[in-house]
């Protein structure tokens, strides 16, 4: 499948998801199993044009870690894909 986003390490325990197809994806929704009181920023239910970017945070906790993936899902893919996310140094 072909996966209009991508995600990379931002500073601290930040992400950024950008939109890498030259179109542009509504309905952009981000969600993570973790605590809610440890995210910040998610998409929900967002348009990203092309090239456009969100920064985002998923915070680890000595008691939570950090999880590996978020799931994406968008107008034309309803059903979650997972998105790994970048290791933090």
């Amino acid at each position: 499948m072909n996966v209009p986003f991508e995600i990379t390490s931002g500073p601290g325990q930040s992400y950024l998801m950008r939109n890498v197809s030259g179109q542009t994806v509504d309905l952009v929704t981000v969600t993570v199993d973790h605590p809610e009181g440890l995210t910040r920023d998610l998409p929900s239910e967002e348009t990203f044009g092309p090239g456009a970017s969100k920064k985002f945070l998923v915070l680890a906790t000595w008691q939570t870690g950090r999880p590996v993936e978020v799931l994406v899902s968008w107008d034309v893919h309803p059903t979650p894909y997972a998105l790994p996310l970048p290791p933090k140094n």
